[in-house]
């Protein structure tokens, strides 16, 4: 064990408080109707193969009257960490021994009849009935694992014992084991927080039996109340001792003991309330707490084996549900229906996503829609690539300063560092996929019952990795391969692990030191999540966790309770407990193992005890106590611990229960699509399902599951609120924290469908047996395991991995922590009929599954959506060909840039740099006639537009395409200044940019779109299918591509020229895809739906691409939209766009224009060396605030045409009668940008 930092020579025991709930279970409460009670089964698990937790509706118990009582761990203790290093999560250990105490007044006809006594038992939470102690002390009550002495093999084993210590002496096992009962107990998260999993560990069932009245078989009518005392019969397993041995526990830097209870979300008055921690400079630490004792009290409990108690417990099928795909949509409908206000319902869920601050911008509404849409999505790491960059700080000197050498022409070891980085992403993967199929083949073996013939044959044939052409032999050299590459690859698991592997790597590639090695991240992957279910009025009491800026305050022997006012009376704590019931010498308890602090707790209790008992003199119908808590100031002495109230019934939600029916509605049957797409999201045209009677039957997939409840709702807004208070002065402040107050006590409870599409895909994810360690490098550890169902199972309709269709509920149910439940929806009565849920938009079907189906309005309807994880690449390529372009080193996907000059109606057109290239005007040919022309721009080789083909050859096929006929051309022109009308000019302040003089340029670029799968297409895991699995339909499927946003103002796509027939990295340059929904020239055609960048979803290397020329504002985004997974963008890199924008020089035609040129003097030195001589063009000269003013005109030379350009001379009144006889001249007005670079 670690050295733990508390370590002070006298300190007293923290005892911290823990929640204590009792439910009453009377006659009429116990009706099974009430309950959904179940314990895991181990030995179904072990050797059936099943989940070890019981499918809803099975398995189930009835309870017992009586008193069932169940002390909540602090959340310190059911926290889990990980460590990243050795990839364990670590619980801390848990007190195991409990002493409940039960005060109560004797029934008539009894010893003391009247008096208050006491009853007391020993939890032994820790024993372990075979383990251990072979059955010695009696049967453990919940259920276990541990391992066969004999075989080492798992084995279902029972845990937990309670000893009434009124009957039997307690005293400490010998050779007693080891400490090692966490709040997972054997592995299940539910272990610490379901009553019915853990009878006497954490709870205890009090029947009261010993309370029956004389003659009577029940028990008599009393008070009750009840303290549970909590500790560690090891002081070593304690959680202060052991908080260092916990990775991620403790802060770094732990420099005394209320650093400790920080850490552990705890406060004790006079420690952690202090800045220096309690130390003295001289002495240091102060003295802190090294032991825990827990206690925790329900008080006043009224019995009567007749009566029912109200509790907080929704009426059945009252509370309101809400169906989404996503937490925020469901939230939203939900608030919607509520307030029939859309602008309230856009509030909440934009508060809720954190959109709040944006809201009310001119986008706000649709980057609200586009993040609720990512939130439906979990998303998977997509690679590294890696990348050199200028060190900040480390001397660059910005956009304008030369690129390092070394980021011009990157390093041999960089491109290898890629490749074999790029291998390990691939060959991850692959070995994910090798191992689901292994996983599935191992699995399917092992089930008990009746296989196919010859199935466990072929399957370990295909599990061997020594046979020839199997998956476990490439999965196994994959293995082998990955290892070798992790050792060439800086890598960890922290990032600060990852950070010094940098380091060390770029020291060994001696990098300069103002240059920085970094690892840049490809798009994620991402997978539909589960639909989700909101309740509200379910009843919810406690929030989901508890602030943080509010620790769970502890307290020592000599914070407790000291008295009560009482009237007028002040009463303390008895110096004599109440004697013990049932024995024959009345005494109070007595238990030496008892913790030091136990003893004044239980007086503490008997003081509370008789407050919960005592009618107040000074408020009729309240107890003593009421009055104390109501108004602790005046009436309390001392601190009465966190929790202590009168006691309730408890309704603690926990599960969410179902049981739905499904009916896919396919998103192609055969040559027909049933669900077209508007460019935002998808919508069924009522073909392709097949409901049959609209009920049951072999055209549903029923599902059946339970997950945990959460408050997760107020959780958050609470959070977003306080995050945004943070950004308001104190008025507002004090608004957003009563709001904030108010959110967070929002009845509201929440809950994915857990397990959904992974039902789809024939997984179940059930807790269950790790995999053993002989197949575990094989096969590896997942969350799920095959179901294959049976051997005439139709599994090729189970397994859906392209997830669309619509689905009801039969069942819906809330579960608490006791088993009680609170009915949603039911079969009985029909009532599943009547269930109508607040559906999300895009929940709400469509189309009913059938005409005249009945009672539409309980369905709910799921798009289409990919059940594998998937991503859509929109990728820059190269301007010249269709390798990835990235930034700084990579080839530039720029083609051009074209620059409208509404001054001549013309159109200029510059190379990738900037570099002027030429210029299209509309010429007249005729009276009657126009045509679009080509000029080259002053010092352009380029004199016809087909010269452009061989260094740049996108821009070639673009302008070929706009020559002759003027349509196109003015259809261009038309279009580019509507659309950079619509989007924000995010380029507005750059003052450097002379171009901007004529207008806003718009670069020409190419992309590359396609949609990748990770990894293999999914197979199907049924009987007749794993071992040579037929490639599924949906990688087959196309869907369209959207690309641009014309409803955003921060998009930038003006439009694009879309793939050739047959050529899919040729583009087609006789049409311009454009935003409009009616162009008015054949020229242009609509963008609409993006069906014109239709894709498959494809694996790596089998992935098919549309390679386009992109037509773009530089500074804004282009949005790519697939309805099936997030909406992603693409935005030119800054350091290629502000090179070329600032070497565009502003062209202006000119003509005819008289002027004269003119030498003009020069300074005596600079007629000496011969560099005096310029000749320039005397006219008017514009201002040079943003460049230098040239003039350009053509001249015949030799039979060719040479570009002269002179500098401008200002035309002045004074005589020149040296100046030759001015010319008309035709040309251009050139504006030099004043930062310009010499290209050479």
């Amino acid at each position: 064990m670690t050295e733990s930092p508390l370590t002070p020579p006298v300190a007293p025991d923290l005892i911290v408080p823990v929640q204590l709930h009792a439910l009453t279970v009377s006659e009429p409460e116990s009706d099974p109707g009430y309950f959904q009670r179940f314990g895991p089964n181990f030995t179904k698990m072990l050797e059936e193969k099943k989940a070890a937790e019981p499918e809803p509706g099975r398995g189930t118990q009835a309870p017992g009257t009586g008193v069932y009582l169940q002390w909540q761990l602090p959340e310190a203790l059911a926290t889990a960490h990980y460590d990243p290093d050795t990839e364990e999560t670590t619980l801390p250990l848990v007190p195991n021994r409990w002493l409940v105490v039960r005060h109560h007044r004797v029934p008539s006809g009894r010893p003391g009849a009247g008096e208050v006594r006491a009853a007391a038992w020993l939890i032994h939470s820790d024993y372990l009935e075979y383990a251990h102690y072979d059955s010695a002390h009696g049967p453990g009550e919940a259920a276990f694992l541990s391992d066969d002495p004999e075989t080492g093999a798992q084995r279902e084993d029972w845990l937990g014992r309670a000893v009434d210590l009124r009957v039997e002496e307690w005293r400490e096992p010998d050779n007693a084991p080891d400490l090692f009962l966490t709040a997972a107990g054997p592995g299940l998260l539910a272990f610490a927080g379901f009553q019915p999993y853990h009878p006497n560990v954490f709870s205890f069932h009090d029947t009261l039996k010993d309370l029956e009245g004389y003659g009577h078989n029940e028990p008599a009518p009393t008070t009750l109340s009840y303290c549970a005392i909590g500790w560690y019969s090891d002081d070593d397993g304690d959680i202060l001792r052991r908080a260092a041995d916990i990775p991620g526990l403790l802060p770094p830097v732990v420099n005394g003991p209320a650093d400790v209870l920080r850490a552990l979300g705890w406060a004790l008055p006079g420690l952690t309330d202090r800045d220096d921690d309690g130390a003295d400079a001289a002495e240091g630490p102060a003295p802190g707490p090294v032991r825990t004792v827990y206690s925790g009290t329900a008080l006043g409990i009224p019995w009567d084996y007749y009566e029912t108690y109200a509790s907080a417990r929704p009426k059945d099928y009252k509370p309101r549900v809400a169906v989404g795909h996503s937490t925020g949509d469901a939230f939203a409908a939900l608030t919607h229906r509520r307030t029939r206000s859309a602008r309230t319902a856009g509030l909440v869920k934009a508060l809720y996503h954190g959109s709040i601050d944006s809201h009310d911008l001119p986008d706000g509404a649709a980057e609200l829609e586009r993040a609720a849409h990512t939130a439906t999505f979990g998303a998977a790491a997509g690679g590294t690539t890696w990348v050199l960059v200028p060190r900040p700080g480390g001397g660059d000197e910005g956009l304008n300063g030369p690129v390092p050498p070394h980021l011009v022409d990157p390093p041999e070891w960089l491109h290898q560092l890629n490749t074999d980085q790029r291998e390990f992403d691939a060959l991850t993967i692959e070995l994910a996929g090798l191992r689901e199929r292994l996983r599935t083949l191992w699995w399917l073996k092992e089930l008990p019952g009746d296989h196919p013939e010859g199935f466990d044959s072929e399957a370990a044939a295909q599990l061997d990795p020594e046979a020839d052409g199997s998956p476990a032999r490439r999965a196994a050299a994959v293995a082998r391969r990955l290892a070798e590459l992790a050792l060439v690859i800086p890598h960890g698991t922290t990032s600060e692990e990852v950070e010094a592997a940098i380091e060390g790597f770029s020291r060994t590639k001696r990098l300069p030191p103002e240059l920085e090695l970094r690892r840049t991240f490809e798009e994620s992957y991402h997978r539909t999540s589960d639909p989700v279910v909101v309740v509200e009025g379910a009843g919810v009491g406690a929030p989901l966790t508890r602030d943080p800026d509010d620790p769970l305050p502890c307290r020592t022997v000599e914070g407790l309770l000291e008295t009560i006012r009482a009237g007028d009376e002040q009463w303390a704590p008895p110096a004599a407990l109440p004697p013990l019931d049932l024995v024959e010498e009345t005494s109070p308890l007595e238990l030496p193992v008892l913790p030091a602090p136990g003893r004044a707790l239980l007086a503490e209790f008997a003081l509370l005890d008789r407050a919960a008992r005592t009618a107040d003199p000074d408020e009729p119908g309240r107890t003593v106590l009421d009055t104390a808590l109501a108004d602790p100031e005046q009436r309390l002495t001392g601190t009465p611990a966190e929790y202590t109230a009168v006691w309730v019934q408890p309704w603690l939600p926990m599960y969410l229960q179902w049981d739905l029916r499904y009916c896919p509605a396919p998103y192609m049957t055969g040559e027909r699509v049933n669900w077209t797409f508007d460019g935002e999201r998808y919508t069924w045209t009522g073909e392709g399902a097949d409901p049959g009677n609209g009920q049951d039957g072999p055209e549903w997939i029923s599902f059946a599951n339970r997950a945990f409840l959460t408050p997760s709702v107020p959780h958050v807004l609470a959070a977003q609120t306080k995050r945004l208070a943070r950004t308001y002065g104190q008025a507002g402040a004090a608004v957003l924290s009563r709001l904030r107050a108010g959110l967070g006590n929002l009845d509201l409870l929440s809950q994915t469908l857990d397990g959904f599409n992974d039902h789809l895909l024939m997984r179940d994810t059930g807790a269950r047996q790790f995999t053993p360690d002989d197949v575990l490098a094989l096969i590896g550890e997942a969350g799920h395991v095959a179901a294959p169902g049976t051997l005439n199972d139709d599994a090729r309709f189970r397994f859906q991995p392209l997830r669309a269709g619509q689905f009801y509920f039969r069942d819906l149910r809330i579960i608490d922590r006791f088993g009680r439940c609170a009915v949603l929806t039911a079969v009985d009565g029909e009532e599943h009929l009547k269930f109508k849920p607040v559906r999300s938009a895009e929940a709400t079907p469509s189309e009913p599954l059938r005409e005249n189906i009945n009672a539409p309005a309980r369905f709910v309807q799921l798009p289409p959506r990919l059940l594998q994880e998937a991503r859509t690449r929109l990728r820059l390529t190269s301007g010249m060909d269709g390798r990835t372009a990235s930034a700084p080193a990579g080839p530039s996907a720029l083609s051009g840039w074209l620059l409208v000059n509404h001054l001549d109606k013309t159109l200029l057109v510059y190379g990738p740099g900037g570099e002027p290239l030429g210029e299209l005007r509309v010429i007249r040919t005729s009276r009657t006639e126009q045509r679009t022309e080509w000029t080259r721009l002053p010092s352009s080789p380029y004199e016809h537009a087909s010269d452009l083909e061989a260094h740049h050859p996108h821009l070639a096929g673009m302008v070929a395409g706009l020559l002759g006929p003027i349509g196109p051309f003015q259809a261009l022109m038309a279009t580019i200044n509507e659309r950079l009308g619509e989007t924000t000019d995010a380029g507005t302040g750059d003052t450097a940019v002379p171009a901007r003089l004529v207008g806003r340029p718009v670069a020409v670029y190419r992309a590359r779109i396609d949609l990748e799968l990770k990894g293999e297409p999914l197979t199907n895991p049924g009987w007749h299918h794993a071992l040579d699995p037929e490639r599924e339909e949906y990688p087959a499927y196309t869907w369209p591509v959207r690309l641009g946003d014309p409803y955003l103002l921060t998009d930038g796509l003006i439009g694009y020229y879309a793939p050739a027939d047959g050529s899919p990295e040729r583009a087609d340059y006789s049409t311009l895809y454009v935003t409009a929904e009616r162009p008015d020239d054949p020229y242009l055609t609509s963008i609409g739906n993006g069906a014109s960048l239709a894709l498959p979803a494809r694996e790596p290397g089998k992935e098919v691409s549309h390679h386009i020329t992109v037509l773009a504002d530089p500074h804004n985004p282009v949005h790519a939209t697939t309805g099936i997974l997030p909406v992603v963008d693409l935005t030119l890199p800054a350091e290629h766009v502000e090179t070329a924008l600032r070497r565009i020089r502003a062209a202006f035609r000119l003509g005819p224009l008289l002027a004269p040129v003119r030498t003009p003097a020069a300074p005596e030195e600079e007629r000496r060396s011969g560099d005096g001589e310029h000749e320039g063009l005397v006219m008017i000269r514009p201002a040079s605030w943003h460049g230098e003013w040239t003039w350009a005109e053509p001249e015949a030379e030799g039979g060719a045409v040479r570009w002269t350009e002179r500098p401008l001379l200002a035309a002045d009144s004074a005589p020149h009668p040296d100046d030759p006889a001015p010319q008309a001249r035709a040309g251009y007005l050139m504006l030099r940008p004043a930062l310009e670079e010499d290209p050479a």
